[in-house]
């Protein structure tokens, strides 16, 4: 398995933020290793700066704490990919890493 479907699936499973996996996305994606890497997993600003240039997003997220937010990206004509988790940061991440992983293949 790729290390952006491993990093899909952590945000996916991760209860809130977290720098540790903010800073493996920052390296997954091209970072230097000595910078700070932004927050991914707690903000949807740094979140978007994921998307690739060209792909559209939509979200999706209730405010029923049992339901957690979903997000589909698609780049162009390509396939579709999901994203869940507990805030619309996380599902977004998780998409994000999932798509650009479509990308890579």
């Amino acid at each position: 398995m790729s290390v952006l479907l491993i990093l899909a699936e952590q945000c996916e499973d991760a209860a809130g933020p977290s720098f540790a996996l903010e800073t493996d996305i920052a390296l997954a994606v091209g970072a230097k290793p000595h910078l700070k890497p932004l927050p991914f997993t707690a903000s949807l600003d740094a979140a978007m700066t994921l998307i690739e240039q060209g792909a559209s997003w939509s979200l999706w997220w209730s405010e029923e704490a049992s339901r957690p937010a979903s997000v589909a990206i698609r780049k162009g004509n390509g396939p579709l990919s999901n994203g869940i988790g507990t805030s619309p940061a996380l599902a977004l991440c998780a998409a994000a890493l999932r798509a650009r992983h479509e990308v890579a293949s």
